[in-house]
């Protein structure tokens, strides 16, 4: 293997991008906050064998919760934390106003409200949109009976700020009834005093500027599942906007990848309320078969994105064969394994233009290594988009004035070869106009942004030469876009583990555009250079 491949003193192509996500990630190699025992939630009820399930815990001193970066690609951030977790009143955990259920109560959360880019989850299952609701578990007197959910925040880059998430606690267990709401403020923010970049309330299409390159090779700094010291350990007693500290240095290196997936179309027959399918995503260990660990677990993470509450229909499932869904599975070095993510399109919550234009949102799916103490080496490929596009047919025919886009990009592999100077593959974007009333053809132009390195993506091209195309209404116009890799874009760590960036195709077409959600779309580019794993 080649230690670096330079130009000057900065490293080149797709190095450039995933140092950008390094960035991003090298939070995650600072220890989590540790709480100390007494700040864990103890679930319990307000009356003796009776009354109310309430939560003994100071939400003023402790419901702000810090969300550190876990992965990041295509201009989505995903945070997470697992802090504060859910505990059982007992005498490991007492509480001086409340009391102890009895074992085997069933306890769940259920949403009340939650800020936009803000989920819960638990068990596997992601909690989005109010309503929604998942067992935390049975309440346990066994000393350390506790459950960790997992706060998250997905948002675009460069975006912060406090997301509350509300919610209640129920069980199915008589006389108990439901708590009062709660609220956990989930933030990316470090400390009180900074100041907040909010998410905007619109949809957002991010665009990413490529930072400047350090001149490093690629080597294990990013993606860190850092290993929680037992509360004894805590430094300080947590507040709002500070953390204890802890030692918690990297125990293992595990290369985990989600290998792109294709853009799905989805179309609602009239008179249909919803429409449910699965879409297959492989995850893959790209560990070498003499790694420190032979086999490690990967956990599959879909998160909303930009789509509608409830457009994911569960947790992803690596065994449809075990009731339940199973969204973790351990694979040894070099294997790989596909899992359903449901996907639940309800007509009410989409909008299309027409029969022959959809409209389109983004889901994120991100693979992470359930390990603490790991370390990625490439986390540039622990996330990508997955777009659906929906035409719903109980929508009429509309005929505003113009309705220009672009379809959903296929994603793009690229290997380069040993001995080859470089390596190109074209991609095909295709422009569309969907007003069926016009008479008269459009042109539409489109542009590329995104975070792949420059040079590896060429200028678009249709039939003149030009990036603008001539479409015809209720048509589409196809064109060509250069995908060209060279063997010093690339510092590949694994035949197995692809380097990546997601480039914003856009289309511009008249003005009075009806549905913005289809004028861009995200394409994956995936590239190897075999010689510098030979």
């Amino acid at each position: 293997m080649r230690a670096v491949k330079r130009k000057g003193c900065e490293m080149r192509g797709f190095a450039r991008a995933v140092t950008k996500a390094v960035a991003l990630l090298v939070a995650m190699l600072l220890p989590p906050p540790v709480f100390a025992h007494g700040v864990e939630m103890a679930v319990g009820s307000t009356v003796l064998g009776s009354g109310a399930l309430a939560v003994d815990f100071d939400f003023v001193a402790d419901g702000r919760t810090v969300a550190t970066p876990s992965v990041s690609v295509g201009g989505m951030t995903l945070y997470t934390t697992i802090f504060p977790s859910f505990g059982w009143v007992s005498p490991d955990l007492p509480s001086a106003s409340l009391f102890q259920l009895p074992d085997g109560t069933p306890v769940s959360l259920q949403m009340v409200a939650v800020a936009a880019g803000a989920s819960v989850q638990i068990n596997g299952v992601t909690l989005s949109a109010p309503g929604q609701a998942t067992l935390i578990g049975n309440s346990s007197s066994v000393p350390g009976a506790h459950v960790h959910p997992s706060w998250q925040l997905l948002l675009p880059d460069g975006a912060s700020g406090d997301f509350p998430v509300t919610f209640k606690l129920t069980t199915t267990r008589p006389p108990y009834t439901e708590s009062t709401a709660y609220t956990i403020i989930i933030t990316n923010v470090d400390s009180v005093s900074d100041t907040p970049t909010l998410i905007p309330s619109a949809t957002v299409t991010p665009t990413v500027t490529t930072s400047p390159t350090p001149s490093q090779v690629l080597i294990p700094t990013a993606t860190h599942t850092p290993t929680v010291a037992p509360s004894s350990t805590a430094t300080s007693t947590p507040t709002p906007g500070s953390t204890a500290t802890a030692t918690s240095p990297p125990t293992s290196v595990d290369d985990t990848v989600i290998l792109p997936v294709k853009p799905i179309s989805v179309s609602i027959a009239s008179g249909q309320s919803f429409v449910d399918t699965l879409v297959k995503v492989r995850v893959v260990n790209a560990d070498a078969p003499n790694a420190q660990v032979p086999s490690h677990p990967i956990k599959l993470l879909a998160q909303l994105g930009d789509c509608p509450p409830g457009t994911i229909g569960g947790a992803p499932d690596f065994d449809a064969r075990t009731p339940g869904a199973q969204d973790t599975v351990t694979l040894a070095a070099g294997r790989s394994k596909k899992a359903l993510v449901p996907v639940h399109i309800v007509s009410s919550r989409f909008t299309s233009f027409n029969r022959v234009t959809p409209t389109r949102c983004t889901l994120m799916l991100a693979a992470i290594t359930d390990l603490a103490g790991s370390l990625d080496p490439n986390p540039s490929n622990n996330i990508v988009p997955l777009e659906v596009n929906v035409i719903d047919h109980n929508d009429p025919d509309l005929a505003a004035l113009h309705e220009s886009g672009i379809d959903s990009a296929s994603p793009v592999s690229v290997t380069v070869g040993t001995g080859q100077s470089a390596r190109s593959k074209t991609s095909r974007p295709r422009l569309l106009y969907g007003n069926l009333t016009a008479v008269a053809p459009v042109a539409v132009a489109l542009t590329v942004s995104g975070d792949c390195p420059p040079g590896v993506l060429g200028v678009p091209t249709f039939a003149d030469g030009s990036n603008i195309a001539v479409v015809h209404p209720g048509g589409r116009t196809r064109g060509r876009l250069g995908v060209t890799v060279h063997p010093s874009d690339v510092l590949s760590v694994s035949t197995r583990s692809p380097l990546r960036c997601v480039a914003v195709l856009t289309a511009t077409g008249p003005s009075g555009d009806t549905d913005p959600s289809n004028n861009s779309t995200h394409l994956v580019v995936d590239a190897i250079d075999r010689n510098d794993v030979n």
